[in-house]
């Protein structure tokens, strides 16, 4: 059986956090933790060449579960669950508030889902 961050982390907030944690690491000088969230970042916006330099992290931005602004040019959207399902078609509705800021109109944008359930 593969190992689940939900053995452990046991809500969605929890969850953010260690996303957040895990992506804020560019920002250090610590080269194997930087570099991991430098090749979560790759996978996120599918571009295994993108020069990763800085980030910035928002929590709950216009209820966006996690946005992470990658070099003034790439915005990521990531909402996730726990033990529960999409509702209330929450990232079209974010996907439709980050494409129309301005802020953002120039940047690539990518939107992230995914679900977990944790094991018994």
């Amino acid at each position: 059986m593969k190992p689940n961050i939900f053995n452990y982390a046991k809500s969605e907030l929890t969850n953010d956090a260690i996303t957040c944690w895990l992506l804020d690491w560019t920002n250090s000088e610590h080269e194997i933790y930087k570099n991991l969230s430098q090749d979560m970042i790759r996978l996120f916006t599918k571009n295994k060449d993108l020069d990763v330099e800085s980030v910035k992290i928002k929590k709950q931005y216009k209820n966006i579960d996690v946005l992470v602004e990658v070099n003034d040019s790439e915005v990521i959207v990531i909402e996730d669950k726990v033990k529960t399902s999409s509702h209330s078609n929450q990232l079209e509705r974010y996907k439709d508030t980050i494409d129309n800021e301005e802020f953002y109109k120039n940047y690539n944008k990518h939107y992230i889902y995914y679900n977990s359930y944790r094991n018994k």
